[in-house]
């Protein structure tokens, strides 16, 4: 007697095409780094290397200076500089900068 023979192996799915890749037209660009908002001195004032008023003074700003604000405090301290930040200004001694 001979050997049964093997089924017949069912067919394979038909391939499915990959979706296309994107392009880099298709890709978004990242989004732009938002600058820092730029903050006028009201009065002269203090920048201070701590927010509070019993930190060192690093330097007196002008009335009319402009700063930019890099974080605020809960209590309304100002981190303020010009490329980077320098020390902290009470939030009463600045207003925004008018576009």
């Amino acid at each position: 007697p001979r050997p049964a023979e093997p089924a017949p192996a069912s067919p394979a799915p038909p391939a499915r095409a990959l979706p296309p890749l994107p392009t880099a037209a298709a890709i978004p660009p990242p989004p732009a780094a938002e600058q820092p908002a730029r903050l006028t001195v009201r009065a002269a004032a203090n920048i201070r290397a701590q927010p509070n008023n019993k930190a060192t003074i690093i330097r007196t700003a002008p009335q009319g200076e402009v700063l930019r604000e890099f974080s605020r405090s809960y209590d309304d301290w100002v981190e303020v500089g010009d490329t980077r930040p320098q020390g902290w200004m009470f939030g009463k001694y600045l207003v925004p900068v008018k576009p």
